[in-house]
């Protein structure tokens, strides 16, 4: 097959040309295609799942379990923003096959004649012989048959595994917080377009993926102290100042409110506070499962606050309001300065103790060397028992 337009020739290592090996794909392709899809979990795992994105101490716990107290529900909790990883492994991918032209070239007039899914699922021996066809005139440092649809398939197989593998009758999924500007998405970089971009990445998981957007009402800083005091805690930010965080988390809310208002199919907006509010809640929740695609009348034990809230810290003292301590560029500088401090006489104590040990084990080196000495003298100067047992000069 040519690259032109696909009307070449040309021979394969087994001595079949390519069209003929292209004209038994359209038929064996769909085959193919048909036992991808199924592997991929469209025959056994989940055709319904929820993607739960929070951006932190919003209540997104109570959510998930919200939703898993629906008898056929089962999401879970974060997993470490693993599909971050995923989603940037399937781009990656992507570009990698966009650089594949010749290839590109050669399986249009499948794709044409049988559909993209035969052409993703080409037999090995019409695959090798598009290789060998160029590979004789031509260098082709890119050359691969990593086809979207393929791709794609592989996504779905890797949610199936991971949380689908209960079937279509289980609505299955996960949560997570760092989908979020300054955590997956850069503070300097990011736009709008990166996100929903991801958002459509999330919509490859199963054949139905709705997404829950929850976060407080506010992105303001004062709303938002436990989050911040959360992740400067757990040393997520390390020079973060107040600006910048505020700045992102106020993205994040924008990309949250924009997406659910463009694409109210399979996006629903989620705030913390109405979750709580007794004259609230209970609207929200009939809107969320009817979003769903549930029966809010056949579910009336599900609410939100089944779930402990979070365990205050014990004290001697009443515990009192906390407040945001605001930190100033020259406040993060003295922290980073203190801590520099700290691991310096860490590291001078360690280095004090290990020379002290080498003093003590020297020193009792030496004392059980002068003991041996004087207990090999004691013996060369008095002797043993002879063996008429007298010891004797």
């Amino acid at each position: 097959m040519g690259a032109g337009g696909g009307r070449g020739r040309a021979d394969s290592s087994d001595g079949a040309d390519v069209e003929p090996a292209e004209e038994e794909d359209g038929a064996a392709g769909d085959a193919a295609a048909g036992a991808g899809h199924h592997a991929a979990g469209g025959g056994g795992g989940s055709s319904r799942c929820v993607v739960v994105l929070g951006t932190g101490r919003s209540g997104s716990s109570s959510l998930v379990d919200a939703l898993n107290q629906l008898p056929h529900f089962f999401v879970r909790m974060e997993q470490e923003g693993a599909y971050w990883y995923l989603y940037l492994a399937w781009r990656l991918l992507e570009i990698a096959y966009s650089h594949s032209l010749d290839f590109i070239e050669a399986v249009r007039p499948v794709e044409a004649r049988s559909g993209p899914a035969a052409a993703a699922h080409l037999s090995y021996r019409s695959a090798k012989a598009i290789y060998e066809q160029f590979a004789v005139t031509k260098k082709m440092p890119w050359f691969n048959d990593l086809h979207p649809v393929r791709m794609r398939e592989a996504v779905r197989a890797f949610y199936t595994i991971t949380y689908g593998y209960h079937g279509p009758g289980v609505v299955s999924g996960f949560k997570e917080l760092r989908f979020v500007r300054g955590r997956a998405f850069s503070s300097e970089y990011s736009t709008y377009k990166d996100f929903a971009d991801f958002m459509g990445f999330l919509q490859l998981l199963c054949a139905d993926v709705k997404v829950l957007l929850n976060s407080r009402a506010s992105s303001s800083l004062e709303d938002n102290y436990k989050l911040d005091s959360m992740l400067s805690r757990n040393g997520v930010f390390r020079a973060y100042s107040n600006e910048t965080f505020a700045r992102d988390l106020a993205a994040t809310h924008e990309w949250f409110d924009t997406y659910a208002k463009e694409h109210p199919d399979h996006a629903f907006r989620v705030i913390m506070e109405d979750m709580y509010d007794a004259e609230r809640n209970r609207t929200l929740m009939r809107d969320m499962l009817t979003f769903l695609g549930e029966q809010p009348d056949a579910h009336p034990h599900v609410v939100f606050n089944r779930m402990p809230s979070w365990p205050e810290r014990k004290s001697a003292k009443p515990a009192k309001a906390k407040r945001p301590h605001p930190r100033e560029p020259w406040q993060l500088r003295r922290t980073e300065r203190r801590r520099s401090e700290r691991r310096r006489r860490l590291m001078e104590l360690s280095r004090w103790t290990e020379a002290m040990v080498d003093v003590e084990m020297g020193q009792a080196e030496e004392e059980e060397e002068d003991w041996a000495l004087g207990e090999e003298a004691y013996q060369d100067g008095f002797g043993g028992f002879g063996e008429d047992g007298v010891g004797g000069l």
